[in-house]
């Protein structure tokens, strides 16, 4: 397939630019140029980040757990995950029924990342 330039938005806006290259699933990931306007969204993705080691917890964890140590966890998650990432491309048209899911590893050096594919139930 072939590859495209897209641009990553966050709620409507525009927070980066990244090239991808689909493949016959329909999956592509790559490495993202991000605007001035990702240092919004960095801050949401690092403490979701930074909260992931107790994300096993929480499937097992009581209400009271929940309210107290694992409520840092839990309000990371409910953050990263109101965060609504779609592409555009250089048309501005936007590509239905993906998967945009982000990660920024930009602390330990490395990209911020942009990984997509189909919606894992085929629809919204």
């Amino acid at each position: 397939m072939a590859r495209a330039q897209y641009t990553l938005l966050c709620d409507g806006r525009p927070v980066g630019a990244v090239d991808l290259e689909f493949d016959a699933a329909g999956e592509a990931s790559g490495a993202l140029a991000p605007l001035p306007a990702f240092e919004d969204v960095r801050p949401v993705l690092r403490r979701f980040e930074d909260a992931r080691p107790a994300f096993r917890r929480l499937r097992a964890a009581t209400a009271e757990e929940l309210a107290g140590e694992l409520r840092p966890g839990v309000e990371a998650l409910e953050r990263a995950a109101a965060l609504d990432f779609e592409l555009a491309d250089a048309d501005g048209v936007l590509p239905l029924l993906l998967d945009v899911r982000v990660w920024d590893a930009g602390r330990e050096g490395g990209p911020v990342v942009v990984q997509v594919g189909p919606l894992p139930d085929g629809g919204p």
